[in-house]
């Protein structure tokens, strides 16, 4: 997943992000709130079981190797699940529609924030289109600063897999036994951060 828009409205932030399926099978996924609430403190004096939002040297470029210093902002982002996409594996995609499934949906080209019914809610995600192994959402949030300049705001959210009923299945990865029509999710968490702007 990644961001690959945003714009600033009023006192929220709003992201296109897209996710693509990395695997060699169809995998069905939604987006949903994480329980994720930051890492162990590393300081000397603090206790062991200590929690700390701040995430010092975070990595968010592979590439240039760019790392950041944020801070979590816990109670900014709160959804409930978004709707389920099937995304096909790349490799079927692009053998299946010939490569065209690499092109961009109108949706997404012609994406205006503006537009969005969700606007007017304190935090939202929604998806927009979809494309063979590809989707993207948007996702509202909060415009919120951090204590310090030095410090990036973030956000936790989590990335919910389906394991079984045709989605993710593998000879690695099987599906829990559960009880009724019950659906089995694998959670990721994700950490979303953006740069802030100088205010006067």
């Amino acid at each position: 997943m990644r961001p690959v828009k945003h714009v600033v409205q009023n006192d929220k932030r709003i992201f296109l992000v897209n996710v693509t399926n990395p695997t060699l099978g169809t995998i069905r996924l939604r987006f949903n709130s994480s329980s994720y609430r930051g890492e162990v403190d590393q300081s000397t004096d603090a206790p062991s079981d200590n929690i700390t939002t701040q995430l010092p040297n975070l990595l968010v470029d592979t590439i240039s190797d760019k790392h950041v210093n944020a801070q979590l902002q816990l109670d900014v982002l709160k959804l409930g699940p978004t709707e389920q996409v099937e995304l096909l594996s790349a490799e079927d995609s692009f053998i299946e529609f010939g490569g065209k499934s690499k092109e961009i949906p109108h949706q997404v080209l012609r994406w205006d924030p503006s537009e969005s019914d969700a606007v007017g809610t304190s935090s939202s995600m929604r998806l927009v289109a979809k494309s063979a192994s590809t989707a993207w959402f948007e996702l509202t949030v909060l415009d919120v600063r951090t204590e310090t300049s030095d410090l990036l705001p973030a956000v936790p959210l989590a990335l919910q897999i389906e394991v079984g009923n045709g989605s993710w299945q593998s000879s690695l990865v099987q599906p829990q036994q559960t009880t009724g029509d019950e659906e089995d999710w694998v959670t990721f968490d994700l950490v979303l951060t953006w740069e802030q702007e100088v205010r006067s």
